[in-house]
């Protein structure tokens, strides 16, 4: 600290340890307007820290956490304003996070154990599979359904039905292909 006339002066850094904040709030206040720096860019503690509270937030959270500062002063324990604190609490969340991501690999563990889920690769060989059905059925539909269609082409009525039973059967041959394939690969889940 170095004297200032009858007053003391401070740094913004030891200002801003005082107050049981960081550098950088301090250097916002000042460019808010909340707190008067002296000439040399110094700050005159006393003067500050009631400047400080004459401008302070009104918002809930910030005169709980005031509050929480204050009581820490006045009973000598320490608040938790440092880096190192906020490093703990950044620390303990990872810790949160790391363990709830260890849970849910347990739980899928446990799922896939008990045969509530199947394993990627199954899936996507069956998706594909799905395809290549589809595509051989409606490919051959045309071939076979031309000839049916110019038989009754004079009568809408026969053709909406034709058309309607033959795509009814190429979804059912679909289905009972796919059921086929999917119990061959996958019997433990398709009863």
């Amino acid at each position: 600290m170095k004297p200032m006339g009858f007053k003391f002066s401070i740094s913004q850094a030891e200002f801003a340890r005082r107050e049981g904040v960081d550098r950088k709030t301090v250097s916002r206040w000042v460019q808010d307007g909340r707190i008067t720096p002296n000439q040399d860019g110094s700050i005159d503690p006393v003067r500050c820290h009631f400047e400080r509270l004459e401008t302070a937030s009104p918002l809930p959270h910030h005169v709980a956490r005031a509050a929480q500062f204050e009581l820490g002063k006045s009973t000598g324990d320490t608040v938790e304003t440092t880096p190192a604190a906020a490093l703990s609490g950044a620390l303990k969340f990872e810790t949160y996070k790391l363990q709830k991501a260890k849970a849910e690999l347990a739980n899928i563990e446990i799922d896939k154990a008990a045969g509530l889920l199947v394993d990627r690769a199954e899936v996507e060989f069956l998706f594909k599979d799905i395809g290549q059905v589809i595509r051989q059925q409606m490919e051959h539909g045309p071939t076979y359904l031309a000839p049916l269609i110019c038989a009754v082409a004079e009568d809408p009525e026969k053709v909406f039905r034709l058309l309607s039973d033959e795509f009814e059967a190429i979804l059912e041959e679909i289905s009972s292909i796919m059921l086929e394939k999917s119990k061959a690969s996958l019997p433990e889940i398709i009863e």
